[in-house]
């Protein structure tokens, strides 16, 4: 258990995974100290790549270190293969030492878990019913990435999720989906002429925001855009759904 109030520091393990040419992802799996020790505190961050420019990675890096300081845990060595990044940029990530592996090696730790992550979004694309639009394989790393920070791993009490926000997730809302799943979401803000009026929209659910309220972020079928749910039901999945979710792979 670690106590939010004081600043932990933190060892991060980055490389890139990549699906395909338009699809990069940073990939870190970050381990805190204890007693001069390492503990397997194991957190996954993702963040998509536009390129593997210098100036993406640091972005990345840089987004990953404010995000971890919200909950006190202060990145203090990154672990990363040498010419990921340049010198110039390098010598902006103040408070942070790296350290570039050997000629011919890897970043172990975070080359296992691109492997787990990997193998994980196969198994979940070849499970649907449907074809994938290629502009929600963002949202399904995003799932996996939450789900195995909710898994205890080798060593542990904890979930890594938990150690990070020292929150048990909801797990009648957060499970009571899962990726792909098609759901009728409650739409509270629709309006319709001048009053209030509530109404459901289709959509594809995609990954738990893991709020205090349950909501998911879901892909509405009919809007073509990304919204946020909390109050849905899942249903059947039936020809008209799926023929609906082919066409999307029509959407630029």
């Amino acid at each position: 258990h670690i106590n939010n109030n004081i600043m932990v520091d933190v060892i991060s393990h980055s490389d890139i995974m990549e699906l395909d040419k338009n699809h990069l992802f940073m990939i870190t799996v970050h381990k805190y100290k204890i007693n001069n020790g390492i503990e397997d505190f194991n957190l996954i961050t993702t963040t998509h790549l536009p390129n593997k420019s210098s100036y993406h990675i640091l972005m990345s890096f840089n987004s990953e270190k404010s995000f971890l300081l919200t909950r006190n845990f202060n990145i203090v060595k990154r672990v990363i293969d040498g010419g990921m990044i340049s010198q110039e940029h390098k010598n902006t990530m103040v408070g942070t030492t790296v350290e570039i592996v050997g000629a011919g090696d890897h970043v172990v730790i975070a080359e296992n878990k691109i492997r787990t992550v990997k193998e994980r979004i196969r198994t979940i694309i070849h499970g649907l019913p449907f074809s994938l639009p290629h502009y929600l394989i963002p949202d399904v790393v995003k799932y996996v990435t939450t789900r195995l920070n909710n898994e205890i791993t080798v060593g542990n009490t904890s979930t890594p999720a938990y150690k990070f926000t020292n929150k048990i997730p909801s797990y009648q809302k957060e499970y009571s989906l899962a990726f792909g799943d098609v759901v009728e979401a409650l739409d509270k803000n629709h309006i319709n002429n001048n009053i209030f009026n509530s109404r459901t929209t289709t959509c594809i659910a995609l990954y738990p925001l893991e709020n205090n309220n349950g909501t998911w972020c879901m892909f509405d079928i009919v809007s073509k855009t990304r919204v946020h749910r909390t109050h849905f039901n899942k249903i059947m999945m039936n020809s008209n759904i799926i023929e609906s979710i082919n066409n999307l792979t029509k959407v630029k």
